[in-house]
């Protein structure tokens, strides 16, 4: 088993080190509750200790994950498809492996110390959501 998560981690860590996208400015803590409406009803990012620059698919992932833990079902194809139009990524990108990648780290390293004051449902999901990526794997 240890062998198998070093080789799965190792994946990740040179995948997403060598994922092709430009750096951006990210969030890092992109979720709903962080947006808010002004009374002229454009939509604001609050809530900026997290930010840094990253390949961007973290706050696109995070925003997915935190919604899915919440009881939402984000559109995620067609999120994907709008953010990669968004920032021009052509069919060369391989946008899929970065956001699998992202998902997979985020998943292993960032939720553990949060899903623990989920519900038991919420638990299922998010461990659900992690059995899902290891299937795919991160391979084209």
């Amino acid at each position: 088993m240890r062998s198998w998560l070093n080789g799965l981690l190792g994946s990740w860590v040179s995948f997403e080190g060598d994922a092709g996208l430009a750096a951006v400015l990210t969030h890092g803590d992109c979720h709903v509750g962080n947006l808010l409406r002004s009374s002229t009803g454009s939509t604001l990012w609050a809530d900026w200790q997290e930010v840094c620059l990253s390949t961007g698919v973290d706050d696109l992932v995070f925003l997915w994950q935190r919604a899915e833990f919440d009881g939402a079902s984000p559109p995620r194809d067609a999120m994907a498809a709008a953010y990669g139009s968004a920032r021009h990524l052509g069919k060369d990108a391989d946008l899929g492996r970065a956001l699998a990648a992202c998902e997979l780290r985020l998943l292993l390293v960032e939720w553990p110390e949060y899903v623990s004051y989920g519900t038991d449902a919420q638990r299922r999901i998010m461990t659900q959501r992690l059995e899902d990526v290891v299937e795919w794997g991160i391979s084209p």
